[in-house]
């Protein structure tokens, strides 16, 4: 149980009426989650899975701060304080959280606003080590990919993923080698900035709301979600996804919808989370196959270069092994291998396929 150290610290209010079933939904979720009121920094609700990581089980989550859970309060505190200000909409970091019986939790946490309604705030905590069911496998196909990418100091784009002609109506190589803003609203292009800016933090992403050119000469919008690399070059790694108008409906008899919204958002956080890894890519010049690739086929690169094996990046991805599988021959094909092996010696400096490999078109 965590203690609020803070001798005048408000207590969590209640959510608003119409959020009963999101919290139920939250508390029954197999996802590690919670509900984080912002303006307290305290957890109004948390899953099963969530309490048992934490080591929660019997806390009083009226008394559980995010801040005081922390082993580093002043950073959680000022990434918070970001979140409720509005400079930017959810965050990813590592942090060490306080354990049971003074143990230290290394984690992987997302937080994300999911709501700003009747003056209350609400965010999303995603912790490291959800589980989700086999029985979810392939439930997130037909989910719209995020589109990826590099951009180097100044937020030129060094390379981006086939598929961002869906999201701005130019093709990757009409938007390499030109600002990634310039697909962004000019009004939204301070909050882009600040993203930006709030990403210099180490091990830390940063993401906000934006409207985006939609190729038909209008608006959408989505979410952009940056990190900095972790060398000196000053690039950063990018992902825009689509992003809902608003929380789903919550009525007591679409909980099942609910959960899978849920499920979605800690899908979504996961495939951005990714983009920290890009910095291990090759060099996109020697193996130009590499930019013929799409967003989803990034993050199976990136969770390769991590060491994770085809089982895992299904189960993470929410993918069957045999639609990994089929993405890791379309890689094949795009690079010039045959093989895992090949691709994997490919992608960590070895020499380019020789004559008798498969094309790279």
């Amino acid at each position: 149980m965590h203690a609020d150290n803070r001798p005048d610290g408000p207590a969590a209010p209640e959510p608003a009426t119409a959020w009963p079933a999101l919290r139920r939904a939250i508390r029954d979720s197999t996802l590690s989650i919670g509900l984080l009121h912002l303006p307290t920094m305290r957890f109004v609700e948390m899953s099963a899975p969530a309490t048992a990581l934490l080591g929660l089980e019997d806390a009083d989550l009226a008394s559980v701060d995010a801040v005081t859970m922390s082993e580093e309060p002043e950073n959680t505190r000022r990434a918070l304080e970001l979140v409720a200000d509005g400079v930017i909409d959810g965050y990813q970091t590592r942090r060490k959280l306080r354990g049971p019986a003074d143990s230290c939790i290394q984690a992987y946490i997302s937080v994300r606003v999911i709501a700003r309604d009747d003056g209350s705030e609400h965010d999303l905590a995603v912790f490291d080590g959800f589980d989700p069911s086999t029985d979810d496998a392939g439930m997130f196909d037909s989910e719209a990919v995020l589109v990826v990418g590099i951009v180097d100091g100044s937020q030129h784009v060094e390379s981006v993923s086939t598929d961002v002609a869906a999201v701005a109506g130019q093709s990757a190589d009409e938007i390499t080698l030109h600002p990634l803003l310039d697909l962004v609203h000019p009004d939204d292009m301070a909050r882009a900035l600040a993203a930006f800016e709030a990403a210099n933090q180490p091990d830390t992403q940063t993401s906000v709301v934006v409207r985006a050119r939609d190729g038909a000469g209008g608006w959408r919008l989505v979410r952009l979600a940056v990190a900095r690399f972790g060398d000196d070059t000053g690039r950063y790694g990018f992902a825009l996804g689509p992003e809902d108008t608003g929380p789903p409906a919550i009525t007591p008899d679409r909980v099942t919808e609910l959960e899978y919204r849920l499920r979605r958002i800690a899908r979504e956080i996961e495939a951005a989370g990714i983009i920290e890894a890009f910095d291990k890519f090759p060099d996109l010049e020697k193996v130009p196959g590499l930019r013929d690739l799409t967003a989803r086929q990034w993050e199976i690169i990136s969770r390769l270069l991590r060491g994770e094996r085809v089982p895992t990046i299904a189960r993470q991805m929410y993918l069957s092994q045999s639609t990994i599988r089929n993405h890791l021959a379309s890689i094949f094909r795009k690079v010039g291998v045959h093989s895992q092996p090949e691709l994997l010696e490919l992608l960590h400096g070895g020499s380019t396929p020789t004559t008798g490999s498969a094309s790279t078109h």
